[in-house]
């Protein structure tokens, strides 16, 4: 018992002399405290050594062409004003001062799309050594400005770069160095749910600004980002867009009969309309029409033809009174020798010749019963005036029954034309439903 009592007091003593020990050591570092660039020689240019580790991106703004992130910032410098030998102060080698208590350089991220340059840093403690050297960690959300290319959008792969640079000191005042050691910068990278960290690059390299003679001493890091074109995108904006043209496409299979053909079409069409207006917020503001603007673009114009020709096979469907000419007849055997469809059989009006022959006998006997010289009978005309009168009239039914007849086989024959029309088209636009969106997906790789 007495002994713990004794470690115990024998601590605190220390710890109480430890504290005492930082406190005169902070009391004799900062009581004649020049807050100044800590050169030797106001000529030579202080070395920064500056490293930069990427946690996450966050966000790629398309509209507003920027990029944010969330890093660390790593300066270490040498303030010659801060050196001290540790057996002259109780063996202390390192301690932490408040972030405004020593002099830092004023390094900012240098295209940052924040209204002020300060704005997501967390401001923490400076770590100082005995040989004088100043480590400064700070924890920050950026958002920097970006040139984002949206040709290809969203199957799009971005570079974008933050330049840390110093806002007032020239390259001959502060010289940037960059460590370079990518393997630990990205040692607690959390991967995006949206995007694929492609690359992870440095430069260091002068920046010229107009202000200024001298070039300013800058690092530049370059992130290369493609974008995970995957659940997001494809549940939200690509498969309604899908599915609408798949609803539009089963108009071909609705009959005519029915009277739903066209009010189908005319649902999907402003059922697209609705939505390319909803996800307006969606396309970038660009010069060039991005990949999903294409294919939005090949959608509608897709299901407007779908439409149209749905309605132009209504119209063939209840055509009447015309007559069905023999070129449509052969075109609709072509058209049908499309897999999955039955060979066509056409209607004709049967005993035709053999009307026509008797019609014309008929009519032979007419026009002898009409014929007359200077007002008086023929004498070679064989028949009675009641003959011709009653050769005219099974004249007059059979045209009328001969007429009905080709009005019955007409109408049937628009009817199997527009049926065959119907299943054509399907396949078609089938075909180009697949094949156009995957040639705009293909052309943008």
């Amino acid at each position: 018992m007495i002994c713990a009592a004794l470690l115990w007091n024998a601590g605190k003593v220390s710890e109480a002399d430890g504290s005492k020990g930082e406190a005169r050591l902070k009391q004799a570092l900062f009581e004649e405290y020049p807050k100044i660039r800590p050169v030797a020689d106001s000529r030579d240019p202080l070395v920064v050594s500056f490293s930069l580790g990427l946690f996450r991106v966050l966000q790629l703004d398309v509209r507003g062409q920027t990029l944010g992130t969330l890093v660390e910032v790593v300066e270490r410098w040498n303030d010659t004003y801060l050196r001290w030998n540790p057996e002259d102060h109780s063996g202390i080698n390192r301690i932490a001062i408040p972030y405004d208590a020593a002099w830092i350089p004023d390094i900012i991220l240098y295209n940052s799309a924040s209204e002020e340059y300060s704005e997501g840093l967390l401001s923490t403690s400076l770590v100082l050594d005995h040989t004088g050297e100043v480590m400064l960690e700070i924890a920050a959300n950026f958002r920097s400005s970006c040139n984002v290319e949206a040709k290809s959008f969203p199957f799009d792969r971005q570079t974008c770069t933050m330049l840390f640079m110093s806002w007032t000191q020239e390259s001959d005042k502060i010289q940037m160095k960059l460590v370079g050691d990518f393997d630990r910068e990205l040692q607690s990278y959390m991967e995006s749910s949206e995007f694929q960290l492609e690359s992870y690059t440095a430069v260091q390299k002068p920046h010229v600004d107009p202000c200024c003679v001298h070039p300013f001493s800058a690092v530049e890091y370059s992130i290369t980002i493609s974008r995970k074109a995957t659940f997001f995108l494809v549940i939200n904006y690509i498969l309604p867009v899908v599915v609408i043209d798949v609803i539009a496409l089963l108009s071909f299979l609705v009959p005519c009969e029915s009277g739903e053909k066209v009010t189908l079409g005319i649902t999907t069409m402003l059922t697209m309309i609705i939505f390319l207006t909803s996800s307006h917020d969606l396309l970038p503001p660009t010069e060039h029409i991005p990949v999903i603007g294409k294919f939005y673009c090949a959608c509608i114009c897709l299901v407007g033809l779908e439409v149209a020709l749905s309605m132009w096979i209504l119209h063939v469907f209840h055509l009447k009174g015309v007559h069905f000419p023999q070129w449509t007849q052969r075109l609709c055997l072509i058209l049908a020798k499309l897999p999955f469809m039955r060979q066509p059989k056409f209607n004709e009006v049967r005993g035709e010749k053999g009307k026509e022959k008797e019609l014309d006998e008929d009519k032979g006997i007419w026009v002898q019963r009409s014929r007359r010289t200077n007002g008086h009978q023929n004498p070679t005309l064989s028949t009675t005036d009641g003959q011709g009168q009653w050769a005219w009239g099974r004249e007059k039914e059979t045209w009328m029954a001969r007429g009905r007849a080709e009005f019955e086989v007409d109408l049937e024959n628009w009817r199997m034309a527009s049926r065959i029309l119907d299943r054509f088209f399907l396949y078609l636009f089938f075909l180009l439903n697949v094949a156009i969106p995957i040639g705009i997906i293909m052309s943008s790789q």
